[in-house]
């Protein structure tokens, strides 16, 4: 989203497809917070936080990678059921600005729990001919 994109474009660009009324997801927002791993990327610890950006307080999670070489904070918001659109923004970069999407999908356990985020960072393709790259961070905490 730059200042002349909002988020219900970006939503509409990066979830075509997404029904007018969302589904409803497994579980409600607080219960996906927690830490999630995966070997290559490293943590993320995901938090709920109040979305400035809406009327109605909305929610979103919330992810801060302040700690490796690119940092990076990532906003989490319900596009639907088990969907979500994750804004990835350069953290504190005041000569290079990056804003990138993707598309994360919870995943859940036998006992209806997250334990799972999977992520798929959109390819660069102008064309959208490659796949998207797929990550799995599995819930650790």
């Amino acid at each position: 989203m730059n200042d002349s994109e909002t988020l219900a474009e970006v939503m509409h660009g990066v979830f075509p497809e997404r029904p007018k009324k969302p589904l409803r997801p497994t579980v409600e927002a607080p219960e996906l917070q927690g830490i999630y791993h995966n070997a290559g990327y490293g943590n993320i610890t995901l938090r709920l936080k109040d979305d400035p950006n809406s009327r109605c307080k909305r929610k979103r999670l919330s992810a801060s990678r302040l700690e490796y070489t690119f940092p990076m904070v990532l906003d989490l918001y319900h596009a639907s059921g088990d969907w979500w659109l994750i804004v990835l923004d350069a953290a504190d970069n005041p000569i290079v600005y990056f804003r990138s999407y993707a598309k994360a999908e919870f995943q859940f356990g036998v006992d209806d729990k997250p334990n799972a985020l999977e992520v798929y960072f959109l390819s660069g393709d102008p064309k959208g001919e490659s796949e998207d790259t797929k990550v799995v961070f599995e819930k650790i905490g």
